[in-house]
């Protein structure tokens, strides 16, 4: 920790947040390292918990939550995101049937799964961070960013993802028995920082109530065929500490998500808007979707009530753990329950770690262990539940679970998670169809010779024919923002919640303002042709994690709540 002295914006980072709630949480993991681990490890843990505070408190832009950054801070991010974005799609290969291999420098996955993998800025910048605290080497480069870029894109280099894709048919059918296709790219295999993955399929037809159909190749499952992190673990071994790196990158992964926008964002929402205004089934990622209504059949819990516990304990990411618990995954399930049940579920305790099916029904099989039998149509099924979400959520009296405990969980765990679930419940699975009454897409997600400049460009999403002044509806409910003149996207509505961004393009005029709070369903807009446009129509877009992915899994065709 000496080396740092000479560093005094972070410093005074770690003194101005060290009350922040992640603070606190690491302090408690920090209590069990200081007994667990050898006197030799207690200056690595002390750095590690520093960089996660620290980190905790930089800014996005400005000063987010009144952190006054030094002066280097702003450089030395542009940096990390520079490198980490000279190497996030530097290997993207397209496989086809014939052999043939295709690079394709982008992100291509329909889903959106490598933009969840790919490197962020902070998966670089906190193992040299803490490096540099744990060794006191290095800590000259806080004050010349153009030294640290180098070590940034070094370390960019060596965590790089590649990403293995093929190419997947989509049909799509009327009532009448018309159809037409179109292509989209799917990932196959992904070497990441998290790990290396391989991808299966199943081939499906959805039936809607209109009439017609679509069949597509849907996930269904993945597999580790690596150890985690295995590469983040080699360079703490070469780096920091070969003895104890387990416990190392847990602390350097806690720090780095520790400025997860995505989280704050959605911890924001939920503080200042009921999710039962806002909050709807668009939320849940169309690849989850089947899952757990795979788990309802099993089980009997209904998918609305676990896509609740798996937004309010992961916000839907595979990969979130609890640095405290080691509680891990889309439903938190804990260490020991992994280890002991995962196998009697047929799921291997190592490759099936990170498998969304797999985290799925284990999550369901422990509720359902914990809730017995519960009437769902019942007016009182949240009461049923409560016990039962009591000890799934770990809350306790002196190690008991009793009526302080309970009422605990009532107000800081379970209401949120009710809430939610009614919200999922009410609104049904998928998004409010964005210009009802009017069906037609004349241009469908992925690439296309562009139709004003004659190029073959990648479609990031979904044209669909209307006339000037048709209504445009929000798909999702969340927070909206307007822009006037969004280049060749025209006027511009775009909307956040917590999970996707969708993007209403192209509009001729504005019913919302920005900052104003949206449910599904609701007019946003007026269908237009303004920007880069050729008549007019809605251009629809859905984003994860900045990626646009295919809008029509999100869908329902028709535009009415079910």
């Amino acid at each position: 920790m000496h080396g740092n002295r000479d560093r005094p914006s972070l410093t005074g980072h770690f003194v101005q947040f060290a009350g922040r709630r992640l603070g606190r949480a690491l302090a408690r993991l920090l209590a069990k390292l200081l007994v667990w681990s050898a006197p030799v490890w207690v200056p690595v843990v002390l750095a590690l918990v520093a960089v996660t505070l620290i980190f905790s408190a930089m800014p996005q832009s400005g000063a987010l939550g009144g952190a006054q950054p030094g002066d280097a801070d702003p450089a030395i991010r542009q940096a990390a995101e520079s490198a980490v974005a000279e190497v996030n799609a530097a290997e993207t290969w397209l496989n086809s049937p014939d052999g043939s291999r295709e690079h394709l420098g982008q992100l291509a996955d329909a889903y959106g799964r490598d933009a969840q993998l790919v490197l962020k800025w902070s998966d670089i910048y906190t193992p040299l961070l803490a490096r540099a605290l744990a060794t006191g080497e290095d800590t000259d480069l806080f004050s010349r960013p153009e030294a640290y870029g180098q070590r940034l894109q070094e370390l960019a280099r060596r965590f790089g993802p590649r990403f293995e894709y093929y190419p997947s048919t989509v049909v799509i059918t009327d009532a009448e028995g018309n159809s037409e296709e179109y292509a989209v790219y799917l990932l196959r295999r992904s070497d990441t920082l998290a790990g290396t993955y391989e991808y299966q399929y199943e081939r499906v037809t959805d039936q809607y109530p209109d009439g017609s159909s679509r069949t597509y190749d849907r996930p269904a499952g993945q597999r580790l065929v690596s150890q985690s992190y295995e590469r983040l673990d080699a360079w703490i071994g070469e780096n920091i500490d070969p003895k104890d790196a387990d416990m190392t990158r847990r602390m350097i992964l806690e720090a780095s998500r520790a400025f997860d926008t995505r989280k704050e964002w959605v911890d924001w929402m939920l503080s200042r808007y009921s999710s039962a205004f806002w909050a709807s089934g668009a939320m849940v990622p169309s690849e989850l979707v089947p899952l757990f209504q795979e788990a309802e059949e099993k089980y009997g819990i209904p998918w609305w009530f676990l896509a609740a516990v798996a937004f309010t304990e992961s916000s839907f990411n595979p990969l979130a753990e609890n640095p405290s618990t080691g509680c891990y995954g889309l439903m938190q399930v804990a260490p020991a329950n992994w280890q002991e049940y995962a196998p009697q579920l047929g799921f291997d305790v190592q490759a099936d770690r990170d498998n969304p099916r797999a985290q799925i029904l284990l999550g369901a099989f422990l509720l359902k262990s914990y809730f017995g039998s519960v009437d769902w149509n019942a007016d009182d099924w949240r009461d049923q539940t409560l016990r039962g979400l009591t000890f799934y959520g770990g809350f306790r009296t002196n190690g008991e679970i009793d009526a302080a405990a309970m009422e605990r969980c009532r107000n800081e765990y379970a209401g949120k998670i009710w809430e939610l679930a009614d919200a999922f419940r009410g609104t049904g699975t998928g998004g409010t169809w964005p210009v009802p009454g009017h069906t037609q897409i004349t241009s469908y997600f992925g690439w296309r010779v562009h139709p004003i400049t004659g190029e073959r460009k990648f479609h990031e999403g979904i044209d669909i024919a209307a006339p000037e002044g048709a209504p445009v509806a929000a798909v999702a409910g969340g927070m909206a923002t307007v822009n006037p003149d969004a280049g060749g996207y025209g006027m511009l509505v775009t909307i956040t919640d917590g999970v996707h961004e969708y993007r209403y393009a192209h509009l001729s005029g504005f019913t919302v303002q920005s900052g104003q709070v949206v449910k599904a369903g609701e007019q946003i807009g007026l269908v237009g042709s303004t920007g880069a446009s050729t008549g007019p129509h809605l251009h629809f877009e859905v984003r994860v994690n900045g990626q646009p992915v295919d809008p029509l899994p999100l869908l329902r065709p028709g535009g009415e709540h079910e």
